[in-house]
């Protein structure tokens, strides 16, 4: 059954998750395979040192004993750094590319999970391949289909300085036709499955238990 757009909005507009939650969100999307848990709770702390997943207004806590919650959005930021840094990127490159541009990607993850499967994200048939086989009604031939968002950080490497614009969100089509065009001379960064990545996250995330944290020290 494919929940409604309403089903999925009401879950990720009520998701917060703990530090402890998180981490086994991340671990659950398999982006970080082949990562040591310790490695990876020591790379999600160093992130944040460097305000990601939070920007430093959303680290600013009343009261230091408050656990920081994670959103949707910053649940995906997150899952969306370790890949990279898990990818073998740099992790100034990676810090920059999630951060400069906050706002926009935030739009994106939301959009990214909305429209997985339907409106810019519905699947398209990749005629440039060869047919997997014909439908046996129709006599029309069947090709792998390409579905979900994918993200564009528009970024090119060249003599080991990052150069980048804004962000694109990018339909199954307008991906093959960017995944495939030419850069002479230039190194562009691959495109990211965002759907695929918003989904995962979503769906482990809604269902992860509460993580309790261990009891305070006595002074």
């Amino acid at each position: 059954m494919i929940d409604s757009l309403a089903d999925l909005n009401n879950r990720i507009d009520i998701l917060r998750l703990n530090h402890g939650q998180a981490a086994i969100v991340i671990v659950g999307t398999n982006l970080a395979a082949g990562m040591a848990p310790s490695a990876l709770h020591a790379m999600i702390r160093k992130l944040r040192r460097a305000n990601v997943p939070f920007t430093e207004a959303e680290s600013i806590k009343e009261d230091l004993r408050d656990e920081l919650k994670y959103d949707f959005c910053q649940l995906v930021e997150l899952a969306l750094a370790v890949k990279l840094l898990n990818d073998g990127m740099a992790f100034r490159h990676v810090v920059s590319l999630v951060s400069k541009h906050r706002p926009i990607l935030r739009q994106f993850y939301r959009e990214a999970l909305l429209e997985a499967n339907s409106g810019r994200g519905t699947p398209q048939p990749m005629t440039m391949l060869a047919p997997l086989g014909t439908d046996r009604y129709t006599g029309e031939a069947i090709y792998e289909r390409a579905a979900g968002l994918y993200l564009d950080f528009c970024a090119f490497q060249q003599n080991g300085v990052l150069t980048m614009s804004e962000p694109k969100l990018l339909g199954p089509m307008a991906a093959i036709s960017r995944f495939m065009s030419l850069q002479d001379g230039l190194y562009p960064f691959p495109l990211i499955a965002l759907s695929q990545i918003c989904t995962r996250v979503e769906k482990i995330a809604s269902s992860t238990p509460p993580v309790k944290r261990g009891p305070k020290p006595r002074h």
